[in-house]
């Protein structure tokens, strides 16, 4: 589309009538020309005619054709009133003057010759840091760790510039920092955020916590909870009474530490529970001692084969986390102490309980919480039954049956819901020996499925809705009263302490030593009583309900952080 002004886009600059003077109402200003768009390529194109918002919108414009045309400016005027500016280059004849229309604001090109002399150049002081960071600021904050060589790439093939490599770190710092602008102004919206969400869900919570360092200076964030009613609702509903949490550290120019709080619904997927973004892992936070703790088989297994290579010991680590009865983990153990007494030792020194199979709460139902998902029930179950072809189970009398396994016979026991192999206790889902037995009894095998793993549980899970938020501009402004705090949610600023958080979260654990002292993210499966809730010198490393009871809705438990 064409910027060329026509014949009939010329108008009246201002309209005049001696009817005006008698009138309070201003006279009506009329402006020639026509606005400037941008071409749907891309391209800037400046013809005389053209109308601007205002200087700003025209020196921005200027700039960004500069650097595609590849000169530089020679600013004669670069004033409110009028900006003239010409080619830097000897002898080049190109020139551009803009000046305002009659109504004050609008900018217009008043004259243009667009005719270069010179030759294009690849270094162009227009493109400081300032100009790469709005340019480029939406790709560097998705990609925080891009190179600076990828964008110095685009740099060239887009723009043909050269620019130096200082200018460019310069420039991710700059669209960083636009980005703390605007997490600043997120800050500002918790509180109006939290109390809309209370009331267009009600029984959720939101709450934030603030620090004032001084009496009437601005609040420092400090910790913000969430949770959503139907999230609880649903996790109680149809949710093993298995909770994880997790953290991880924000990279954002204020930093902190985001803890999630997940479930396990009937088909092994996620359920999140609850989101809590806190200024660092310290002291004051409370944590459940009664709460029953596993330790990922992720960590032990790095920090183990890092002290004992020997491929042997690694498949009979794995042995002995996989052991579902005493048994077998003591038959495993064995093994390794024979085979190194050193490792044997580092192994001891972390109680069973917290890694091996057999040693988890039966009341969880949950057999692994590994760093991929289990699958689907169904894929599960087929797999089992794939498993129990090949098994004869005896029949001893009402529902037990005896099954002859290679080493060792197990008892089953249908009506309990038992097998001395320990896993039916442990997943909630029939063992293969107890499968065997179902299929010779000629029973349905779902009947032997806990209710938590059915369809059933799956959709009350899922049947509560989360009702949407409305627009920002349509939040009622709220006063916000934090512990004695008090103030508006207009004064609220970012984490008083980012500075505690930036130190980097070590992957590899030491847990063979004595102490054993793990952190929240080391932790995995948490169920146990929770009625006593106590300040620890530990972090927050549990959130977990009591052992729920599979024919009946859970009671409400509320844990507030």
């Amino acid at each position: 589309m064409s910027n060329v002004v026509s014949d009939e886009d010329q108008f009246v600059d201002v309209e005049d009538s001696d009817t005006y003077i008698d009138s309070e109402r201003p006279p009506i200003v009329l402006v020639r020309g026509r606005p400037y768009t941008e071409l749907p390529s891309g391209v800037i194109e400046l013809q005389q005619g053209q109308l601007f918002n205002d200087v700003n919108h025209f020196r921005q414009i200027l700039r960004d054709f500069t650097i595609q045309e590849g000169f530089a400016l020679n600013r004669v005027k670069n004033e409110s009133h009028r900006v003239t500016v010409k080619c830097k280059a000897e002898g080049c004849t190109w020139r551009v003057h803009a000046s305002p229309t009659a109504d004050g604001l609008t900018y217009k090109i008043k004259s243009y010759n667009g005719e270069h002399t010179c030759r294009k150049l690849t270094k162009n002081e227009e493109a400081n840091a300032t100009w790469i960071a709005n340019r480029y600021g939406s790709l560097i904050r998705s990609n925080p760790d891009m190179k600076i060589s990828l964008l110095e790439t685009n740099l060239r093939h887009k723009y043909g510039l050269v620019v130096s490599t200082w200018k460019l770190y310069r420039a991710k710092q700059k669209a960083f920092e636009s980005a703390g602008e605007d997490h600043k102004a997120s800050f500002k919206k918790l509180y109006n955020y939290g109390n809309i969400v209370r009331i267009t869900n009600s029984g959720s919570i939101a709450l934030v916590k603030v620090q004032r360092p001084a009496l009437g200076a601005p609040a420092h964030f400090q910790r913000f909870f969430l949770r959503f009613y139907s999230q609880k609702t649903g996790y109680l509903s149809g949710c093993r009474p298995f909770i994880g949490l997790d953290r991880c550290h924000l990279k954002g120019p204020f930093g902190g530490v985001l803890l999630t709080v997940v479930a396990l619904d009937a088909n092994c997927g996620v359920f999140p529970i609850a989101i809590c973004v806190v200024e660092a892992e310290n002291n004051d936070k409370k944590f459940w001692p009664r709460a029953w703790n596993r330790y990922c088989y992720k960590h032990i297994y790095a920090n183990f084969k890092k002290d004992f290579p020997a491929l042997q010991l690694r498949s009979l680590f794995w042995a002995a986390a996989k052991s579902s009865n005493l048994i077998e983990f003591n038959a495993v153990m064995s093994q390794i102490k024979a085979a190194d007494l050193v490792a044997y030792s580092w192994l001891l020194g972390i109680p069973s309980k917290h890694w091996s199979r057999h040693g988890f709460e039966e009341s969880i139902k949950v057999d692994h919480w590994a760093t991929t998902l289990p699958p689907a029930i169904h894929k599960r179950l087929e797999d089992i039954k794939k498993e129990a072809r090949h098994i004869i189970p005896i029949w001893a009398g009402e529902d037990e049956y005896e099954v002859k396994g290679i080493s060792r016979h197990y008892i089953v026991k249908l009506f309990s819901h038992h097998c001395e192999c320990g896993l039916w206790k442990i997943s909630w889902l029939p063992c293969k020996h107890a499968v065997a037995c179902v299929n010779t009894w000629r029973k349905d095998l779902n009947e032997y499925v806990h209710p938590y793993l059915k369809k059933e549980a799956y959709l009350r899970t899922y049947s509560f809705m989360i009702h949407l938020i409305p627009d920002e501009s349509t939040w009622p402004e709220v006063e916000a009263d934090n512990e004695g705090c008090g103030g508006s949610s207009s004064d609220v600023v970012g984490l008083s302490n980012a500075g505690n958080v930036t130190k980097r979260m070590t992957v590899q654990l030491d847990v063979g030593n004595s102490s054993h002292n793990l952190s929240a993210a080391d932790f995995e499966t948490f169920t146990g009583d929770i009625s006593h809730l106590v300040h620890s010198t530990n972090p927050s490393q549990a959130i977990a309900t009591q052992p729920l009871q599979a024919t009946e809705i859970p009671q409400m438990t509320t844990c507030q952080p």
